[in-house]
């Protein structure tokens, strides 16, 4: 029950106010009843909804929401490889055979990149300052996540890069009810 042409959305997330470069593809369909008064002609043999989605908000850098505290750890062999790698770089451009290519130094001028679940108990992405993964606080508001969200027993790592952050499906779903369903 909708339309036959569902629109592919490349979206980052720090072009709507969160502080962290993660991109993702959202598609986006209207149901067959709703679609006749949001219809436009995409070429001569195709008519699709129309929803515009570009968003130019200013980038977060990571120093805005450093919580600046010294505590926290990585791994031994994360450590020998500290301050060899410039922030912003992988940790593979300090290791002789290319390896922990899925650890950066945050760059504290720019949104920090993408956070994955990892399976390590913290963040592959290392604080530039401290020789420290980033820590609950910092991967809570990179996340953009509430400071009192209730994880429950998961790890703050682990669901925060598991998760579109709150802040970018709030942005998309703000323009389809400002483009859309205010409409109806």
């Amino acid at each position: 029950g909708y339309q036959l042409r569902i629109e592919p959305y490349l979206l980052d997330a720090s072009k709507m106010g969160v502080p962290q470069r993660r991109r993702r593809v959202f598609f986006i369909a209207l149901r067959n009843d709703l679609a006749p008064q949001f219809m436009e002609q995409v070429d001569m043999f195709q008519i699709a909804p129309k929803l515009e989605l570009s968003f130019n908000e200013k980038e977060i850098p990571f120093k805005e929401i450093d919580s600046k505290v010294e505590l926290g750890t990585i791994p031994p062999s994360v450590s020998k490889m500290w301050d060899k790698v410039k922030p912003g770089s992988s940790f593979s451009t300090a290791h002789p055979k290319g390896s922990f290519f899925n650890f950066i130094k945050v760059n504290p001028e720019k949104s920090i990149p993408t956070l994955t679940n990892g399976k390590q108990a913290q963040s592959s992405i290392i604080h530039h300052y401290y020789k420290r993964a980033l820590n609950d606080v910092e991967l809570c508001k990179a996340g953009s996540y509430p400071q009192d969200y209730n994880f429950m027993k998961n790890k703050v790592t682990y669901l925060v890069g598991m998760s579109v952050p709150p802040l970018m499906t709030a942005n998309i779903a703000a323009e389809i009810y400002s483009q859309w369903l205010k409409n109806i």
